[in-house]
């Protein structure tokens, strides 16, 4: 499943090889992270050291040379990096030498890593062409895809079916035993489906019942997500409304920031004056530095023009709302950026948390609704399920699906589906219980 997954990450067409590198998330960190804690600072940049070398480019300190302080710090980081160990004493000491001549330093190496990516952009797309090749030999990318589905849901399925996981899930405190009475599970029926067909239902009756209530909580389930990350598709459709106005910005920011890196350059051979970083100017030295914050307000703007870009590309009228948020939750820094602009008050490490259930979300392999409905055209999907399964006689309004409601609907069709894996497992309920107390009073005496 790990290997697949690479595979599908190699030969996602939405992504560039920048975002395959998985650079987008490491000097994103290093934007983020880099007042907090050095530690972290240069296990990324070792990281982005190593994910150029996995694609062919061999960095060395002579590369580092987006400014003096750089070039400077990078010495002692490859040195350090050949004995093993990036975090030593002598490299937070010379990065506290250079700190209090250039604060700015970390988004120096940022920059300078970006700007290497773009020195070596061909060659590293060369790379992934040769990969996807290479993958797909045997194969097509919608022949992965429905593999990579069919895998998940059979594990899925597995998991949900397994004995000891069902078990474990009463035993660790997740459910209780309490709830699966006959009375209350009976009444978990009834609340989708009516007294009459329940008392009439034969077990080929029963079967389909259960299938089609398993249907329903996958709706729910997509429903439910599909409300969590409903704030990402409005962007969306806004910024695609915008696509006119907005059609050449990346390029035109593309552009500038070659004119303001050219200049930078410049710049730096004469500090350097003809010698690899003699002693320098410092009025040169303060103008570089200006002209490098101006560079990174550029980056910052790159990365926004880019998923525009994307947007206006890869979405049509064609594309469904899962087209769309694959190809949101492809680009890590739109989906940070989304989500801090949208929802107040959220840590750092909620966000990289809703990162991880948007990217889980869309490889989930039951979807039945984002799928068959297009991103541009805005439609209720409550009435849509409602009206599905109300046309298999299941009891179910727009009330029961409301978002404060949601939950209840979905906790009585689990119980449902739990009831039917301690059937199929023989679990009997009241010996689940006694385990469960003597359990209990096991701990209480530890």
């Amino acid at each position: 499943m790990i290997n697949k997954e690479k595979e599908l990450h190699v030969i996602n067409n939405f992504q560039t090889s920048y975002e395959k590198m998985n650079l987008d998330k490491i000097l994103f960190s290093l934007n983020i992270f880099y007042k907090k804690n050095l530690e972290v600072v240069n296990e990324a940049i070792l990281k982005a050291i190593e994910k150029f070398k996995e694609v062919g480019v061999v960095l060395m300190p002579k590369d580092f040379t987006y400014s003096k302080y750089v070039n400077e710090y990078m010495q002692v980081f490859f040195q350090e990096k050949e004995k093993g160990n990036v975090n030593s004493d002598r490299i937070k000491s010379e990065f506290e030498k250079i700190y209090w001549k250039c604060p700015d330093i970390i988004i120096h190496i940022r920059l300078n890593i970006f700007y290497l990516y773009k020195e070596n952009e061909k060659n590293i797309d060369k790379y992934y062409e040769r990969r996807q090749e290479e993958i797909l030999q045997n194969s097509t990318i919608g022949q992965m895809l429905k593999e990579y589905k069919d895998m998940k849901a059979e594990l899925l399925e597995k998991e949900e079916a397994d004995k000891y996981n069902t078990v474990n899930s009463f035993y660790t405190g997740k459910l209780n035993t309490k709830d699966y009475t006959e009375k209350l599970v009976k009444g978990s029926y009834e609340k989708f489906i009516s007294k009459d067909i329940l008392e009439q239902a034969d077990e080929n009756k029963k079967t389909e019942i259960n299938i089609n209530l398993y249907k329903l909580l996958n709706s729910l389930y997509e429903y439910k997500n599909y409300l969590k990350f409903k704030f990402i598709i409005d962007d969306m459709r806004k910024k695609y409304a915008e696509k006119e106005q907005n059609k050449n910005a990346y390029a035109q920011t593309q552009k500038e920031i070659a004119t303001q890196e050219a200049k930078l350059m410049k710049l730096n051979n004469k500090i350097n004056g003809g010698g690899l970083f003699k002693r320098s100017n410092e009025k040169l030295l303060a103008e570089a530095n200006d002209l490098i914050l101006k560079i990174k307000q550029l980056y910052i703007e790159l990365d926004r023009n880019k998923i525009r870009d994307k947007i206006y590309n890869e979405i049509n009228e064609n594309s469904t709302v899962l087209d769309a948020l694959k190809l949101a939750s492809s680009y890590y820094t739109y989906v940070y950026y989304c989500i801090q602009d949208n929802i107040k008050d959220i840590t750092e490490e909620e966000i990289e948390q809703l990162i991880k259930e948007l990217r889980e979300f869309v490889n989930w392999p039951y979807y039945t609704i984002l799928d068959n409905i297009t991103m541009l055209n805005e439609k209720d999907v409550l009435v849509i399920i409602k009206d599905r399964y109300q046309l298999l006689k299941i009891n179910i309004t727009k009330e029961d699906l409301e978002q404060d409601n949601l939950d209840t609907a979905i906790v009585a069709l689990e119980k449902i589906k739990m009831n039917e894996n301690l059937l199929k497992n023989n679990i009997n309920i009241d010996e689940l219980e006694s385990e469960c107390e003597f359990g209990k009073i096991l701990k209480s005496k530890i």
